[in-house]
């Protein structure tokens, strides 16, 4: 897919955020929006770089303040300016503001009442009773099988299947972003109606995103996070922690 080009996109928004941490400028704050604008288009988990990016040039930039303030503005408003003509065009096509892309109520169903389907005998969603296409000891279990693409695949279909079934009655007119909306109330519900295991997943969800890259890109997490201690009153290293954990 495109992780290539995002991944490339958010190491050139990291070093054009420390190029600006160390010397605001405008060309430095331009070229900062504008890749971040490249990279939201490119993938939606870098919607914060725009306003984290603001906040730690006002807090962090040694230069005068008005060119601070300015170049935090202008990081704000080339994001905002790249992205805007396509949130136009998407309002325009499915009369609702979408940022980016839809999705996120599909993967927020997915990920939520639909793989706590897997591990959680008989639960119903909606009063919806349905058979998950595998299931697993726990969350923790449950995530490392859905690491598996064909079981990935496999939730996904039957998440599409039981919406499907017991979507409103006009649900094959709706739009591509109606029908997502659908999906989030459902996973919206769901995790308003039983917040302890939402939490739980949540839990394992981030152990599972932070741990399980295996010995060497584990250690050399590691180095990483303890080289941001040793280095914790640089702004730069904080900003390179701030922006992982914004994009996680």
């Amino acid at each position: 897919g495109n992780a290539g080009i995002a991944s490339f996109l958010f190491i050139v928004c990291a070093f054009l955020l420390i190029s600006c941490l160390e010397r605001v400028s405008v060309a430095r704050g331009l070229a900062l929006g504008a890749a971040i604008g490249i990279a939201n288009l490119t993938h939606g988990g870098s919607l914060l770089f725009a306003p984290l990016s603001a906040v730690l040039i006002l807090l962090g930039s040694r230069s005068s303040r008005a060119e601070t303030w300015k170049s935090a503005g202008l990081v704000l408003i080339t994001a905002i300016s790249v992205v805007t003509p396509w949130t136009v065009r998407n309002y325009l096509t499915f009369d609702r503001l979408v940022i980016i892309r839809t999705g996120f109520g599909f993967q927020l169903y997915v990920g939520n009442p639909g793989l706590a389907q897997t591990f959680v005998s008989g639960l119903q969603i909606a009063n919806i009773d349905s058979t998950p296409p595998w299931t697993a000891a726990g969350p923790r279990q449950a995530l490392a099988t859905l690491r598996d693409l064909e079981h990935d695949r496999a939730l996904r279909n039957h998440s599409l299947r039981t919406i499907k079934l017991h979507a409103p009655s006009d649900y094959h007119l709706y739009n591509e972003a109606q029908r997502d909306h659908v999906f989030f109330s459902r996973a919206v519900a769901f995790m308003l109606d039983r917040p302890l295991l939402s939490v739980k997943m949540t839990f394992w969800k981030a152990y599972a995103f932070f741990a399980n890259w295996g010995v060497v890109r584990s250690l050399i997490a590691l180095a990483a996070f303890c080289g941001w201690l040793v280095m914790t009153r640089d702004i730069r290293a904080t900003s390179l922690l701030l922006l992982l954990l914004a994009y996680a």
